[in-house]
């Protein structure tokens, strides 16, 4: 097996048919992969023409060895390789050419034979050589004479088994011309001519007697300049080495020791540090947590405890033996809510000293993720105000819906079917099994402090109607102030359903008009509607008798409870009067101070978008036409009745543009209704409600302008009301004023406003009161939120709304109260020592249903009809066959079979049995399916029949498990496993098989 080089793994990745980012340095590639003469199984030692070739003990690769060869592969992955060609060899016969002389130079004619003599004496001593070289004499016994093709060698090999010197006589030249090498370093010596064999013994001596240089003496190293022989000395004592190599030796020998002493300078350094390191962890181990405190005590609290965590956490020696306060893991469950992913990540990287996962979900599975008022919430409340001052106490409800998508999921630690319409004890029986598709939503605001509380969710089919929703908020009301919180106020939106519980709680409409009746008809059968000639007609409005607006409080009969209409909202809905309809139409407003014309605001926005420098440039076409989203968009609301509109329609006015002669109605009612939105969306104290006029020092910066600086927020409101009277006191069509019902919401929200400020106040004690908090920003912030959770679906499903409802509700229940004596850990003790009622009836549900089973498994009947109903519910029994041998495995990994292996023989066949019927498990196993037992496909089947029989005899429900049970005492069920299990693994199967099929069917 071989492994690529840095330089070679490009070109490897290229070659091997797989994906590249699977070939890495570490990688093994087969020999049987390679060419061969990519390999090298052979030691070559070549010295001059002479190669000498010594088998490897471990194969290599070249260094341009590729993987070509992949026999299991497509063809094209393999690549057939060109042979190397052999070098050319000249003949060893072949003499050099000699240039002669011409011949008629007589001169040189003697002097050419004589050397044609020699040449032949020593072409012949040549010839001699090569073809017997062994019979010449050697100088030593450590000599010996190799031949090749090329030449002839004679080696002369050192004690320890290497070519030290080498005379090498090529048969490509004529003449003896010697090659001489010593430790593969060329010797040129003195040649003498080679003619006999006395002249060549001599010449071998002469080698033999050659001291060689022994190189540098460490780590068999030389000069790259050695001469490879010693010189010898005038005295006839050759030296040690060569002075090349003891110039080498010499560096060698310094760069050793100049390493040496660095490294027992860092022996020393680190004996050091280690010394250092045991008496800081000595030191570390003596201090106590009065220690740590004075250390960190300068430091802000959040940092202490994570300093304390780490510190307590480094003391342990494994994980699972690490102790955390209880304000540390409240710092830690905040953390988790924040961000899962986030928490992991610290977990992972051991950023800080965190708690499990596990840890911090069985803190958080104390409030469970249901529908209702969950106890423990309101017991956590109760321990949360215990240390709250009376003023803090008192605040509003809050409630609202938000849209979810219908769906249906089967719970299977509680039994039931999840996402069903569920209100508590006021559900209707008509929707007590329809899926529901609203969640209301219940939440708890102060008047003082920035917290806030939701306190319960309800899931409704459409949305909830008057009469149920006012019974819910009275028991909201009613659990709220038994844990000591005071609550004084109810804020809903202006659907028409709040209007009808407003109507239920005794609220009466003092502005509404007399209107033909929608009765049935008795004649025609049909409800009688406003003709447009009644919607047209004058209506003259009596005198209106001024009365207050509260209510006799629910649960203390001194006090009072006022009802507020979202103030935001009714803008939006006033707003709307003014802009065109769907189909583009857009009706004068008929107010007390003029005709409120929309063309008004149009010109003014034709007008200034044709301007280089606009006067009003928040004013938009969005404003005047606004898409479906917009119309809701409360921002854009407040722009449109701003003071800046008002300011450029009377400077346009000025300026004489056309069709704006007549806007001084608008510009005053704009300007009364921006002064209306600064006084009743006050989240500061220079804009709030007080019974003294705010001094001029405080108001420098309220944006209602002059006309605000010289009233206060109270005589706004108390001259909108009055405004209301006159409006309503006013003669004229009922389609040209303002719509009825934001009338009638504008009315009681300004009343109570005022009266619930006045009772604050006086009997409270509070300074003044900020109008923010009556409406429902809170609450729309968290629907955000639980959007924003549920990723880019603005419509979640029930399950996911309530889990991320749980999330954000676990989040503000902990925060203990600003300036209290209350702390994040002592709340998460109170939640975890409070009594949980839901997980109990969960247990005895559970228990009842186990019983259950017993007695079907103790009490069933046989049937002799089953091959009737199987066929007539025209179940696959292939299809079962394949489902059974599933259940067998599942059983297998979590239930007694697990350890038993006789009961696991019990749920799948025997070896060799065969069936029609598992031709579809034989089809689509590869080699893993399970072929379940006979007795393991009766018990299914006869469930499979129950369930059938079961849901298409009823609609789901939420007990509809509990019911298919019963159905299901009419079989008779035998017990499959040993002797001792049975029993329990029986009922395992008859659960499981139950739990999944539900749920497929609510899915479904």
């Amino acid at each position: 097996m071989f492994s690529p080089k840095p330089e070679q793994l490009e070109a490897w990745r290229k070659k091997i048919p797989v994906p590249p980012e699977r070939v890495k340095l570490s990688s093994h590639v087969c020999e049987a992969h390679f060419d061969k003469q990519f390999i090298v199984d052979k030691h070559i030692i070549k010295i001059g023409d002479v190669v000498i070739e010594e088998k490897r003990g471990k194969k290599t690769l070249t260094s341009d060895a590729i993987p070509t060869i992949f026999p299991n592969c497509p063809k094209h992955c393999s690549t057939i390789l060109p042979q190397k060609r052999r070098a050319i060899e000249k003949h060893a016969n072949e003499r050099p050419s000699k240039r002669l002389k011409k011949a008629n130079d007589t001169n040189g004619l003697q002097e050419v034979s004589e050397v044609n003599d020699e040449v032949d004496q020593s072409a012949s001593f040549a010839s001699t050589l090569h073809a017997n070289p062994k019979a010449f004499i050697l100088p030593d016994t450590m000599w010996a004479c190799v031949t090749n093709e090329s030449s002839t060698i004679f080696i002369s090999v050192s004690k320890d088994l290497k070519v030290e010197k080498s005379v090498e006589f090529s048969k490509a030249c004529s003449d003896l011309s010697p090659i001489i090498h010593v430790n593969s370093i060329k010797i040129d010596m003195e040649s003498t001519e080679l003619d006999n064999e006395e002249a060549l013994t001599s010449m071998l001596k002469d080698v033999h007697n050659l001291v060689p240089c022994p190189g540098s003496g460490i780590d068999n190293t030389r000069s790259n300049i050695c001469l490879g022989i010693l010189k010898t000395l005038a005295r006839g004592n050759p030296t040690a080495r060569c002075e090349n190599c003891f110039k080498k030796r010499h560096a060698l020998l310094k760069q050793k020791r100049s390493e040496q002493n660095q490294k027992k300078r860092k022996k020393i350094k680190v004996t050091k540090l280690q010394t250092k390191l045991n008496g800081m962890m000595k030191k570390y181990d003596e201090i106590n947590d009065q220690k740590i405190h004075d250390i960190t005590k300068d430091l802000p609290q959040r940092q202490q405890l994570a300093v304390q965590a780490c510190i307590s956490a480094a003391k342990a020696k494994k994980p699972c033996g690490r102790r955390y306060t209880q304000q540390w893991i409240y710092e830690c469950v905040l953390l988790r809510i924040k961000s899962c992913s986030l928490y992991r990540k610290m977990i992972r990287d051991e950023v800080l000293a965190l708690p499990s996962l596990r840890t911090i979900q069985r803190y958080m599975k104390k409030l469970k993720p249901a529908y209702g008022f969950i106890p423990q919430t309101f017991e956590l409340l109760s321990t949360k105000c215990e240390d709250m001052k009376e003023d803090e106490k008192h605040g509003t409800i809050l409630m609202d819906e938000m849209s979810l998508t219908s769906s249906l999921f089967f719970n299977k630690s509680s039994l039931t079917v999840d996402g069903l319409v569920n209100l508590g004890n006021h559900t209707p029986e008509a929707q007590k099994d329809q899926a529901g598709d609203h969640a209301l939503v219940f939440m708890f605001k102060p008047f003082k402090g920035g917290w806030f509380q939701t306190v319960g969710a309800f899931l409704s089919k459409g949305a909830v109607d008057g009469p149920t929703l006012s019974k819910l908020s009275l028991e909201a009301t009613v659990l709220l102030e038994q844990t000591g919180l005071k609550v004084d106020m109810w804020v809903c939106d202006g659907a028409p359903w709040n209007r009808v519980m407003w109507t239920e709680m005794g609220i009466k409409n003092p502005f509404a008009y007399k209107r033909p009746s929608r009765k049935k008809n008795t004649s025609t059968g049909k409800s009688s509607k406003i003709s447009e000639a009644e919607e047209t007609q004058e209506n003259v409005a009596t005198e209106v008798s001024r009365e207050p607006v509260g209510l006799v409080h629910p649960c203390d009969d001194q006090r009072k409870m006022w009802m507020c209409s979202d103030f935001p909202h009714l803008i939006k809905r006033l707003k709307s009067r003014v802009c065109p309809n769907e189909k583009g139409i857009s009706r004068d407003l008929k107010t007390p101070d003029g005709v409120v014309k929309f063309s008004h605001w149009k010109i003014l926005y034709e007008v200034d978008s044709a301007k280089a420098i606009q006067v009003c440039h928040k004013l938009t076409k969005d404003h005047l036409y606004p898409h479906n989203y917009q119309s809701m968009n409360v921002g854009m609301a407040f722009s449109f009745f701003s003071k800046h509109v008002a300011d450029a329609m009377e400077h346009y006015k000025d300026e004489g543009v056309p069709g704006l002669a007549d806007c001084a109605p608008t510009v005053a009612f704009i300007r009364r209704i921006n002064d209306l939105v600064t006084a009743m969306n006050s989240n500061t104290p220079w804009g709030s409600i007080r019974k003294k006029e705010v001094p001029a020092e405080n108001v420098r910066n309220v944006p209602g302008g002059e006309d605000f600086q010289s009233k206060n927020a109270r005589e706004i409101i108390e001259s909108f009301i009055d405004y209301l009277y006159k409006w309503h006191e006013m003669p004229g069509k009922v389609i040209e004023k303002i719509p009825a019902q934001t009338h009638y919401g504008l009315y009681i929200s300004l009343s109570s406003a005022i009266e619930l400020s006045d009772y604050l106040i006086q009997s409270v004690g509070f300074e003044y009161v900020m109008t923010r908090r009556l409406n429902q920003d809170s609450l729309e912030h968290f629907f955000g939120a639980v959007r924003q959770a549920c990723g880019c679906n603005s419509h979640p499903d029930p399950v996911q709304f309530i889990q991320v409802y749980r999330l954000l509700s676990v989040a503000s229940l902990v925060k203990p109260p600003r300036g209290s004596n209350v702390t994040g850990g002592e709340m998460l003790d109170a939640l975890l020592q409070s009594h949980d009622v839901l997980s109990e009836t969960e247990k005895q549900k559970r228990l009842q249903f186990e019983k259950e089973l017993d007695s079907l498994l103790d009490e069933g009947e046989p049937i002799d009809a089953l091959d009737q109903v199987f066929e007539t519910k025209n179940i696959d029994e292939k299809a079962l066959r394949m489902f059974c041998g599933y259940v067998a495995r599942k059983a297998n990994r979590a239930t007694v079979a697990k350890t038993c292996m006789d009961c696991f023989s019990k749920l799948k066949a025997p070896d060799g049995f065969t069936h029609d019927d598992n031709s579809l498990i034989e089809r689509r196993s590869e080699g893993h399916l399970i072929i379940p037992s006979e007795e393991l496909y009766d018990i299914i089947f006869k469930l499979e029949v129950v369930i059938v029989h079961t849901l298409e005899s009823c609609h789901i429900h939420a007990d509809i498990l509990a019911e298919a049970v019963e159905n299901a005492k009419n079989y008779e069920f035998k017990e499959v496993g040993c002797d001792t299990h049975k029993r329990t693994l029986t009922k395992a199967i008859l659960l499981f098989n139950h739990q999944n099929d539900i749920c497929l069917q609510a899915i479904q």
